[in-house]
């Protein structure tokens, strides 16, 4: 019985291969490096995927752009369900929304130094142009999905805000001690926010009433 014949080591069989790949397998390594190394396209160069792909596919261009931008940068993904978040030391602020079977809605909140400002809707090819200048083109306001009793607050920290200040007002006018209050986001609509008490948030969770959207 004859001997085997030695084989080279991994890296020595790897560089031979290499040497004898044919042009079209050359090519096709090629392209397939530069669609590596080549960076996420923005929303308005990408072709938008149908609404049946998986909404956390379809959100990684706005990701890519918003990281670019510089912005902080929230995520909530689900298999039917993904939100994005951005916010400016300004007090602007970007949510991207994709679900299955519907589009992806962009909305953007511009800052506002003294009134609550409201989330509006823009055309995703104008997001570029809000994270660098905050300015909005041609915008509109959205209908809002929440059917709550409360007071509408667009973010989280706009609603701690008003905490602070509703707790403040009772300390001073009322002489009594600084309740605890809970902001939490409404279940019906991902830009509003309410505010509950401590009291009325022990008894049951500020979700406990099953809403229907109008």
């Amino acid at each position: 019985m004859s001997a085997p014949t030695p084989q080279p080591p991994g890296a020595w069989r790897a560089l031979a291969r290499e040497a004898l790949l044919n042009p079209e397998e050359r090519a096709a390594k090629a392209r397939a490096l530069a669609e590596l190394a080549e960076p996420a396209r923005p929303p308005e160069e990408t072709p938008e995927l149908p609404s049946s792909a998986p909404p956390e596919l379809r959100l990684s261009p706005y990701q890519s752009l918003i990281d670019r931008a510089g912005w902080k940068l929230r995520a909530a993904v689900t298999e039917k369900r993904s939100r994005i978040e951005a916010f400016h030391p300004s007090g602007a602020a970007v949510m991207v929304t994709a679900a299955l079977g519907r589009h992806v809605n962009v909305y953007v909140l511009p800052a506002a130094e003294k009134n609550i400002p409201s989330w509006r809707v823009i055309h995703r090819t104008d997001l570029e142009i809000f994270l660098s200048t905050r300015s909005i083109r041609s915008p509109y306001t959205p209908t809002c999905l929440c059917n709550c009793d409360k007071r509408r607050y667009p973010t989280e920290d706009y609603a701690k805000t008003a905490k602070f200040e509703v707790n403040l007002r009772r300390v001073v006018k009322e002489h009594g001690a600084m309740g605890e209050r809970r902001a939490y986001r409404c279940e019906d609509d991902d830009r509003v926010w309410h505010l509950t008490s401590r009291a009325s948030w022990r008894k049951r969770p500020p979700n406990w009433k099953k809403r229907t959207a109008k």
